[in-house]
């Protein structure tokens, strides 16, 4: 799914072929925002990946022998239920903000010919930020699953303005400064309300200070 985002139709008609199509057409624009809605709704929204204490008490990690042995090496006997939660998302999101994506988004913006709003690098940032981190405008507590999510967001966002790859657009540097700044901004004056529980505020103080920390190297 996440191929959509940023994607692009590939033909191999030739170039006198009858009602042949150019080599490569952007995918529409309402078919990657219904790409990455899906995506968000079953990833990385609030309700995303919860699932009801009976169901969890019965899952349990496989026994059988295998070749590499692995039976021998867990840690621990029940299954890591935030660390595979945090994986599932971890592989899309890294997916989204990777560098082929964003330079794919940034080129097909100057491609488009008969749509009037492409689908940009400013949107996908836009929406995953408000996506991720939705509590902050509904001053809802914030789920032990849901902290790590926007830790890891926090993460990526900040490792494009204090590690970036060479291969990272400088756009796409400057819309996650942009974003982490009003992060920060929005945060602050989340905790001025005094509305949530101690976890959420911890999390909080901890991504403000976290981001003043990277920013100041």
């Amino acid at each position: 799914m996440t191929r959509f985002i940023g994607g692009l139709e590939v033909s191999r008609d030739h170039i006198h072929d009858k009602n042949g199509t150019p080599p490569f057409q952007v995918i529409p624009a309402t078919t990657q925002r219904k790409a990455l809605k899906h995506i968000s709704d079953q990833l990385f929204t609030e309700n995303a990946l919860t699932y009801s204490p009976e169901l969890l008490n019965v899952l349990i990690p496989e026994r059988l022998w295998d070749l590499r042995d692995d039976i021998w090496e867990r840690e621990r006997i029940d299954i890591p239920i935030h660390d595979m939660i945090l994986d599932i998302q971890s592989v899309a999101l890294n997916r989204l903000y990777s560098t082929k994506t964003l330079h794919r988004l940034l080129d097909n913006e100057l491609k488009i010919t008969s749509e009037n709003s492409p689908f940009t690098i400013y949107e996908l940032f836009n929406t995953l930020t408000t996506t991720i981190w939705s509590e902050l405008n509904t001053y809802d507590n914030v789920s032990s699953t849901r902290r790590n999510l926007q830790r890891l967001h926090a993460s990526i966002l900040l490792n494009m303005i204090t590690d970036p790859s060479e291969k990272m657009p400088q756009e796409a540097a400057a819309l996650a400064r942009y974003d982490i700044v009003e992060l920060k901004t929005h945060i602050k004056k989340v905790l001025k309300k005094k509305k949530n529980n101690i976890p959420t505020k911890a999390h909080y103080e901890h991504i403000v200070a976290h981001i003043g920390l990277q920013l100041e190297n």
